[in-house]
Parts: structure tokens; sequence; C-alpha cells
């Protein structure tokens, strides 16, 4: 049980510095939103105020990056704001915690993009070298690498080998 709640504590911590670094995140967006919307405003004034065709032309195609530039901030924004709500990383409970042990085997021998396994494998294992296109050697985080030590998990049952394909 203290493995988890070392586990529990650390996921806690790494979750608050995340959504600290989220917020700082948000904040500056929130910024450039402003600053776009400013810029959209002043750029639509200008265009209207021009009785120049080619001054008009060209402030138009500078509404239409602004607005892109938006659209893109806005969708970032809210990214950022359902990851804040969601409050970020998910505390396995008790029961879940002890069975990824069962399930990570089979995780990481499924079919699947290596940025998916590279996130499975990083939450487990702070590095691994890589020689051959085979994994040759692998240190584990803290608790994995006590639950290997105290026999609670057996080193082969977090054996992985990786094939670069």
């Amino acid at each position: 049980m203290s493995y988890y709640k070392h586990y529990v504590d650390e996921m806690s911590r790494v979750t608050a510095v995340e959504n600290k670094e989220v917020t700082k995140a948000l904040v500056r967006l929130k910024s450039r939103l402003r600053d776009l919307k400013t810029t959209k405003q002043r750029v639509k004034d200008f265009a209207l105020d021009s009785d120049d065709i080619l001054i008009r032309k060209e402030y138009e195609s500078d509404l239409i990056t602004t607005k892109a530039d938006i659209g893109l901030v806005e969708t970032e924004i809210e990214k950022l704001e359902k990851q804040l709500k969601n409050g970020g990383g998910v505390i396995l409970t008790y029961e879940k915690f002890h069975e990824l042990f069962d399930i990570l085997p089979m995780e990481v021998k499924k079919p699947q993009p290596m940025e998916r396994l590279d996130l499975l494998l990083e939450k487990i294992f702070t590095n691994f070298t890589v020689t051959d296109n085979k994994v040759s050697e692998v240190t584990l985080n803290s608790p994995f690498k006590e639950f290997v030590k105290t026999g609670q998990v057996t080193a082969s049952e977090l054996r992985v080998t990786l094939v670069k394909t």
C-alpha cells in the first residue's frame, strides 16, 4: 500500500505542476487572442475607411490572416481549458494500479503508433537504451523499481523488447 501512496503523491504533484503550466499557457493565449481581436478591428476599420481599392485588398488579406489566427488561438484555448477542467492526469484507483501490471505486457505488444507506446512506457520507465533497434537496457521509475526489488512484481512481467519496423 505504501507504493500506491507514493504513486498517488507523485501523480498529484505532477498534475499540480502540469495544471500550473496549462494555466500559464492559457493566460498567454488569452492575451494573444485579445491582441488579435484588436488587430482585426483595426484592420477592418482601415479597410472600410480607405477609398483606394489596392489598399482595401491588402487589408482584406490581412483580415483573413488575422481571422485564421484567431480561430487557431481559440481552438488551442478550448483544448487547454478542457484539459484543465478534466484535471490533467487521472490517478488510478488502488485496484487499477495493480491491474496495470497484468495489462502492461499485452498493451505493449499491440500494434500502435510509436507516440502512444512511448507515452505508455514513459509513465513507467525513466530511461531505456535502444541498441540494434531493440531495447537493451531499462531503468524503472519509483515505485516500480521497488516492486521488482521486493518481489511483488517480477522483472519478467515488465520486460519490454521493441523492434523498430
